[in-house]
């Protein structure tokens, strides 16, 4: 198993690359999960989640905001335990940045982005309109980890 402390900016794989470059998008106050990181980069959220795993670039290729598709924080530095000092980190990064939280502890959905092809799509008020916002398409759609 490879110690985050080895990871330096010249050793990140092009994948890695396309998903902290698509990441990097996300604004601050919003959240999208690894599954819809992977569907916009044509691959598996636990290849998403292992680039997040590995970020040398954080925080500003921001992996924290990337979430479980259950609106639940998922994973920070290896660490899944929502009990655990990274998670509990990850929460407050997130709550810094005007995410807000559900009382069972989930992302409220008006902080959830979606992807939608080259599009993300977010619900942005209580009746859940949408509006999409053109992103840029994250260099060529690769799909291998």
């Amino acid at each position: 198993m490879t110690n985050r402390d080895d990871i330096t900016p010249n050793s990140v794989t092009e994948f890695q690359s396309k998903c902290y470059n698509f990441i990097s998008q996300i604004p601050p106050g919003y959240v999208m999960s690894y599954g819809d990181v992977a569907l916009h980069l044509k691959t598996c959220a636990r290849a998403v989640g292992s680039a997040m795993k590995r970020n040398p670039f954080a925080p500003n290729v921001p992996c924290h905001r990337v979430i479980a598709s259950d609106r639940r924080l998922g994973g920070f530095h290896g660490q899944w335990n929502e009990a655990s000092e990274e998670v509990k980190r990850k929460r407050s990064i997130l709550e810094t940045e005007g995410v807000r939280f559900d009382l069972d502890g989930r992302v409220s959905e008006t902080c959830m982005l979606y992807a939608m092809g080259e599009r993300i799509t977010h619900h942005h008020d209580s009746q859940k309109n949408q509006t999409e916002t053109k992103i840029q398409q994250s260099e060529s759609s690769g799909g291998e980890a």
